[in-house]
């Protein structure tokens, strides 16, 4: 029943990744590979080309996780850059980067190295809203691979959580995905007409987990401001689509996300 909603999105991984592998080019790989300043350079930047020949290590490993891991925070707004002067090759990096550390997230264990536990899902609430700001920064077609990327991923999630209860991250998949749909709202893939009750099943995902609610996962997040101020433009700003506007679902619990005071 959770998952019928989620077929009319039609979740896949294939075609994100397989736009990203297209886009993203030798120059971008070994800038990521440099990451960690510029250690194991050769090693991460061979297992970097394994990943966009489309093998993905399972599990992952520090090689080239860290430095995946560091092209994550990646931002630009301390540069004193012009307008316009952020070019979408940062965010393809960046988006490559995320979406292979979300698609490596279905396999969570920690791993050993140098005899300290390296878990490469830490913080993936901070990597979904550089993943969002990226795909929102790169279009619609992006935007909307980047919507079924995040369906397919919360959908094996869901599927797990019928064996363990665990939902892991699905709170903030559903919010990341919910704010990529009102993106595309009104664009050339008429999203609205697919299924009336997405937007009703991606808030009640996000508040599946009673006893850590979603609002404060996004308050505790090393990126809360980039979360809040994201919600704030999509779902509250007057300059929000009519569709928004005239949804007073999706305002109140964009209200509800940013509402840090009643967390205090």
């Amino acid at each position: 029943m959770l998952t019928n909603p989620l077929q009319s999105l039609e979740p896949a991984d294939n075609l994100l990744l397989a736009l990203i592998f297209d886009r993203v080019d030798d120059s971008m790989l070994l800038e990521i590979a440099k990451a960690d300043y510029g250690d194991d350079v050769d090693i991460h930047l061979a297992a970097l080309h394994q990943i966009r020949a489309n093998n993905i290590p399972n599990p992952m490993q520090w090689h080239p996780g860290e430095v995946l891991c560091l092209t994550r925070w990646t931002e630009w707004d301390n540069l004193n850059l012009p307008d316009g002067a952020i070019s979408n090759r940062n965010h393809w990096m960046r988006l490559f980067a995320c979406t292979v550390l979300i698609w490596a997230s279905l396999e969570p264990e920690h791993y050993e190295y140098n005899g300290e536990d390296w878990n490469h899902i830490d913080g993936e609430d901070s990597t979904i809203i550089q993943f969002l700001d990226s795909a929102l920064n790169l279009g619609e077609e992006i935007s909307l691979a980047a919507l079924q990327f995040l369906g397919w991923r919360m959908q094996s999630q869901m599927q797990r959580a019928l064996l363990d209860e665990d939902f892991g991250n699905c709170p903030c998949y559903a919010v990341a995905m919910l704010l990529l749909w009102v993106s595309l709202v009104g664009g050339a893939s008429s999203l609205e007409h697919r299924d009336p009750e997405i937007v009703g099943f991606l808030i009640s995902v996000a508040h599946c987990n009673e006893n850590f609610p979603i609002s404060r996962e996004i308050n505790e997040c090393q990126l809360s401001q980039k979360w809040r101020d994201t919600i704030q433009r999509m779902l509250l700003d007057p300059i929000a689509k009519d569709y928004i506007r005239l949804n007073p679902e999706l305002q109140n619990f964009g209200m509800e996300l940013i509402d840090v005071a009643s967390l205090i």
